[in-house]
């Protein structure tokens, strides 16, 4: 029998994992993007937060995830503050609405 291919192996670690319920990266560290997102949101933060957004433009359309409220309602809004889910950069806008950057 021929030795299994890295990314199989990945694969039947992953489902290991999965069956025992540990989490995806178990074993494997810290995410290695965390600390280039805290430092993009520390540098934005001081360039954003207070200021309107200006226009937004979709650079592909299979990304939006909801149409409600429309995109364009963001336009004009100030930015109020930045957060970090996973490793996506949320814009927290004046009157609660948020804005996915990836």
């Amino acid at each position: 029998m021929a030795p299994a291919s890295a990314a199989a192996r990945d694969v039947i670690s992953a489902r290991v994992r999965a069956d025992s319920k540990l989490p995806l990266n178990a074993g494997k560290g810290s995410v290695p993007e965390l600390p280039d997102i805290t430092v993009y949101i520390t540098a934005l933060e001081r360039r954003v937060v207070g200021q309107p957004i200006e226009r937004i433009r979709l650079a592909n359309p299979f990304v939006l995830r909801t149409a409600v409220p429309p995109i364009a309602s963001a336009e004009s809004k100030r930015v109020v503050g930045l957060r970090r889910i996973g490793k996506r950069i949320v814009l927290a806008l004046e009157g609660e609405l948020f804005s996915c950057c990836t």
